[in-house]
């Protein structure tokens, strides 16, 4: 077991509970982001690896569709210079 299934393990299950309800209820990148801000990696990945396949999906799914709206704006010309700068990094 390495130290990060160790700390993952630990994570309480209040907390992981909340987070796992917070990722199915999110709707856009963004607030997945603000997920991660609040959580650790591992308690991310904990919630993420408890997830159906359809799950899953459905959180790539949001991934795939802001990133594509961020690219379409990048070729148009309207995207931000935030924007341009989180695809670049």
């Amino acid at each position: 077991m390495t130290n990060s299934d160790a700390i993952a393990q630990n994570a309480a299950p209040e907390a992981i509970a909340k987070l796992k309800t917070a990722v199915l209820a999110a709707q856009t990148l963004g607030e997945l982001y603000l997920l991660m801000e609040d959580y650790s990696y591992e308690e991310f990945m904990q919630v993420y690896h408890q997830l159906t396949p359809n799950q899953q999906a459905t959180i790539h799914a949001i991934c795939d569709r802001e990133t594509q709206m961020q690219l379409a704006a990048l070729n148009t010309g309207n995207a931000s210079s935030l924007e341009v700068e989180r695809l670049l990094h």
